[in-house]
């Protein structure tokens, strides 16, 4: 896969902030969401990916700030 040019990066980064935003931690279930969608795709959904955004917000999460997406 060819690497991601710097628009493609800025919409995967709002869509996994808003896949997180979405999400109810309380009703987080793996083994449903492995039955729904197999391991061996989730290496091309940007929901399953690590990103900057993605470690920006778990490092952040601890303190209780929400990262703010770069503006062009």
């Amino acid at each position: 896969m060819p690497a991601a040019s710097a628009e493609e990066e800025r919409y995967r980064e709002l869509w996994k902030g808003f896949y997180d935003t979405i999400a109810i931690k309380e009703r987080h279930n793996p083994r449903c969401r492995m039955t729904m969608m197999p391991k061996r795709y989730r290496g091309h959904m940007t929901e399953f990916s690590e990103n900057e955004f993605a470690k920006k917000e778990s490092r952040t999460e601890t303190i209780g700030v929400k990262p703010s997406l770069p503006r062009n």
